[in-house]
C-alpha cells in the first residue's frame, strides 16, 4: 500500500539560496505528522511544495502514489489534498484592548512582505531588500535593513540568531551614517545552533545536518535563554542614566 503523502529527494532553491534540501518523508493514511523548526527552517515552504503553491527545484511529491509536484493547487485539491491557512484577523465588535487580550497577532513569518515588490528597492533572491556587507541597501544608500527583510551578499538562513548578531552592526552603522563615519561590515557565521522547546520537557537541537532531542537539550536551552535575557537586562541598566 502506497503512502498517503510522500516526498522523494525534494529540494527548493530561491536563486542561489537553498531553502529545502533533500527532504524524504512518508506519511501513511490516517497518520498525524508534525513539522516543527525555527524561523527560516523551511516549514511553510515545505507545505507550499506539497500543496502546489510552489514547484520543487528537484525531487517529487506523491499523493497516494501519483506524482503531483508541478500541478496547480486546484488540481491537487481535486485529487483529495487540501490545505488550511493561518488566517489572522481582528474582531470588529471588540475594542483594541480586547483584541490584544485574545492574542490576535499579525505575523509575516520569515518571508519578506509583498509590499517590498512595489517599493522600488533592489531586491535579493528571496524578495527581501538587497543589502551590502554594511547592511546598506544597494539601491538606496540612506536605507539599512536587517533580519528577515534583508538579503545579504552571502546567503544566510532567515533565523533570529543571525538577526540578533546583525544588530550591533546595524546600530553602529545607523549612527555612523548620520555622522559621516566609516561603516562596520557584518559577516554572517557559517552555521547557527537551533534549539526548539517541544513543550514536553524535551527540546530539539539542530546543528547543520545533526539533530538531537532530549531533556538535557531542554535544560541547556533554558540556561542559554536565561543568560541571554540577563545580558540584555544588564545592557539596559548600563544605558539608563
Amino acid at each position: 500500500m502506497s503512502a498517503a503523502i510522500e516526498l522523494r529527494g525534494v529540494e527548493k532553491n530561491f536563486g542561489e539560496v537553498k531553502i529545502i534540501r533533500d527532504i524524504n518523508l512518508s506519511v501513511a493514511q490516517g497518520e498525524r505528522h508534525a513539522l516543527i523548526g525555527p524561523n527560516g527552517a523551511g516549514k511553510s515552504t515545505t507545505f507550499n511544495l506539497i500543496s502546489g503553491y510552489m514547484a520543487p527545484t528537484s525531487g517529487s511529491v506523491l499523493l497516494r502514489g501519483e506524482v503531483i509536484s508541478g500541478l496547480p493547487p486546484y488540481q491537487i485539491n481535486r485529487r483529495g489534498l487540501s490545505r488550511s491557512f493561518q488566517v489572522t484577523n481582528v474582531f470588529a465588535n471588540m475594542s483594541v484592548w480586547e483584541n490584544l487580550r485574545c492574542a490576535v497577532l499579525w505575523a509575516t513569518g520569515p518571508a519578506p512582505h509583498p509590499l517590498l515588490a512595489a517599493s522600488g528597492f533592489a531586491l535579493g533572491p528571496t524578495g527581501a531588500v538587497r543589502v551590502d556587507a554594511a547592511l546598506q541597501s544597494t539601491s538606496h544608500p540612506n536605507v539599512f535593513a536587517a533580519g528577515d527583510c534583508a538579503d545579504l551578499p552571502t546567503a544566510a538562513p532567515k533565523s533570529g540568531v543571525y538577526s540578533v548578531r546583525e544588530a550591533p552592526a546595524l546600530g553602529h552603522n545607523l549612527l555612523a551614517a548620520l555622522r559621516g563615519e566609516p561603516l562596520r561590515l557584518y559577516t554572517p557565521q557559517r552555521r547557527a545552533l537551533a534549539l526548539l522547546n517541544c513543550g514536553d520537557g524535551t527540546a530539539l537541537l539542530s546543528w547543520g545536518r545533526l539533530s538531537l532531542r532530549g531533556r538535557w537539550v531542554r535544560r541547556w536551552k533554558h540556561r542559554l535563554d536565561v543568560g541571554f535575557l540577563e545580558s540584555l537586562r544588564h545592557a539596559a541598566q548600563r544605558t539608563i542614566p
